[in-house]
């Protein structure tokens, strides 16, 4: 990627990160652009872009917060030519993206403060889609996005986590509706290895960054199955219709992985899997018999 984009300066490959749950660092970011582009205004709203802070640190409430972050979205949108000027189109839309986190970070708050973790679950997803769909519709409308999140987030197929009673609507059944066949959801599976993720104890601490090592497999997951055919790495495509010998299987509800930036080395399997059937959830499985931890920068 980095020889395509010395080689190509006018077609570039770009990444782009976010995370609803994250929110001042979209604040931080909306901020900083806003003072270059209009420094006058930037003064009025340095307060007011932190508002969450208030509900968060101090026990306000938090009702006007809300209200307070559409202001601010409002008057950004009415200065969409003159910022957009002075920078570039994408500029301005990738900055109006990192306001929607914060805003959308104030229903999620309001579910965890609540105790519903179904519903917060839901809605980080929903407002994870709709960034999705702004960066695919308004950013970057003539180029193909490749998205990564961990198998229960791109799925498109609803399910139950282990442990929860709501139904869950991940970001990729969102996806799946709204993009119809431009979505293509494809699944990480693998039997044995290690990889990087932040540590989190039975008493819901968090540890380091650090190199852990996977269970094993269950019996009862698609894992299990995918190891047999003794290959070490392989795509799969789930796309086969009634005559295929794998119809079956891909149709059966057994565990999925769905490993993410935390793990629990003490914890049950189940814990970090769900269950699903192949065909519904993902166009494509890409399978490794053994992972390695990426190498960090810092």
């Amino acid at each position: 990627m980095r020889d395509w984009n010395v080689n190509h300066p006018d077609d570039p490959v770009y990444f782009h990160g976010f995370d609803v749950q994250f929110w001042w660092d979209g604040a931080d970011r909306f901020l900083k652009y806003v003072e270059r582009v209009d420094p006058e205004y930037a003064e009025t709203i340095e307060d007011d872009i932190f508002c969450l802070n208030e509900r968060q640190f101090i026990g306000n409430s938090g009702k006007n917060c809300l209200d307070t972050l559409l202001t601010i979205m409002q008057h950004y949108h009415s200065m969409q030519d003159d910022y957009s000027q002075s920078t570039s189109t994408m500029d301005y839309l990738l900055h109006r993206q990192a306001l929607q986190t914060v805003i959308d970070y104030d229903a999620l708050d309001q579910a965890y403060r609540d105790g519903d973790e179904g519903l917060a679950s839901n809605i980080r997803d929903i407002a994870m889609a709709g960034q999705i769909i702004a960066f695919a519709e308004d950013i970057f409308p003539d180029d193909r996005i490749v998205l990564w999140a961990h198998n229960a987030h791109v799925q498109s197929a609803d399910l139950y986590i282990e442990g929860e009673q709501e139904l869950f609507q991940p970001m990729g059944t969102h996806l799946r509706d709204h993009l119809e066949d431009d979505y293509v959801t494809m699944g990480f599976a693998f039997n044995t290895g290690s990889f990087n993720a932040i540590e989190i104890f039975n008493s819901g601490a968090y540890g380091n960054l650090r190199s852990m090592s996977v269970l094993p497999i269950m019996p009862d997951s698609h894992e299990h199955i995918l190891t047999s055919f003794d290959e070490p790495r392989y795509f799969l495509d789930t796309r086969v219709d009634t005559s295929s010998p794998a119809y079956e299987w891909l149709n059966r509800d057994l565990f999925l992985r769905t490993i993410g930036a935390v793990y629990n080395v003490e914890a049950q399997e189940e814990q970090f899997a769900f269950r699903a059937r192949l065909q519904e959830a993902f166009n494509v499985i890409i399978y490794f018999d053994d992972t390695s931890p990426t190498v960090l920068l810092r």
